[in-house]
């Protein structure tokens, strides 16, 4: 009978042991992730400059839709305004005969 007894309490410990292990592995698990989880914040995308050069700019609203274009052409500089339809509502200058002081 010792010897029994002997076999059940050591498939106690052995059921145990497998429990505390499968206990550690998800605590490193959770604590893993918490760790990678806190490196992953997006940061904004700052960029600091001094000038920026192109030859035009274009300001899109939330859809997607231009709303503002500012560009150089043969004309000159131009700055345009549209509507929700992509219809220029107001454009800079007026008149292409209109150039900016020097």
């Amino acid at each position: 009978m010792q010897e029994n007894e002997l076999v059940q309490r050591v498939e106690r410990l052995e059921r145990g042991i497998c429990r505390w292990k499968l206990a550690a592995l998800v605590l490193l698990l959770s604590c893993l992730v918490l760790l990678l989880t806190g490196f992953d914040s997006p940061q904004p995308f700052l960029v600091k400059a001094r000038s920026v050069e192109a030859q035009s700019f274009v300001l899109r609203d939330a859809d997607g839709q231009v709303r503002a274009r500012m560009a150089v052409s043969k004309d000159g500089p131009r700055l345009s305004f549209f509507d929700e339809h992509g219809n220029v509502t107001t454009s800079l200058p007026l008149k292409p005969e209109m150039r900016p002081a020097r």
